[in-house]
């Protein structure tokens, strides 16, 4: 059977004979109970500055000289797919929302049905927009 070790010994135990000494022992105890009285001494985080918060913000070039520079053409493919890709998604979310909300299933099936032919058409436009864009981008002898 194992015994508990001698009461000297019991490693962090506050007695009598090993009273922790304080420099100003002989200041009076504070209304709580406490030796010390720490107010004032802290008077709260200073505010950072608005430089000190983090690393610098990058700032994103100009890019509107060079938007104004594309060629009409590539400008009309591109925004055209914009348009096909919106619609096709805007129909597809609405045929799932008639059909899970039970509005009616039928129409639901029509749009949704509309919504994806409109995806796969948009592929093949996306594919047949990029061999015209390589073409029109490729054709211009002053591109860098």
């Amino acid at each position: 059977m194992r015994h508990p070790p001698p009461v000297d010994r019991i490693p962090f135990q506050h007695t009598d004979r090993s009273r922790p000494v304080f420099e100003d022992e002989d200041e009076e105890p504070t209304a709580d109970g406490k030796q010390f009285d720490a107010v004032g001494k802290y008077d709260g985080p200073e505010e950072p500055d608005a430089g000190d918060l983090g690393p610098p913000v990058p700032e994103a070039p100009d890019l509107t000289a060079a938007a104004a520079d594309a060629d009409p053409r590539l400008q009309n493919l591109f925004w055209g797919l914009v348009v096909l890709f919106n619609v096709a998604i805007l129909a597809v979310a609405v045929g799932v929302m008639l059909i899970a909300f039970g509005v009616d299933a039928t129409l639901g099936f029509q749009v949704l049905l509309g919504g994806l032919i409109l995806s796969v058409y948009g592929v093949y436009r996306y594919r047949d927009a990029r061999d015209q864009a390589a073409d029109i981008v490729g054709g211009d002898e002053d591109n860098d």
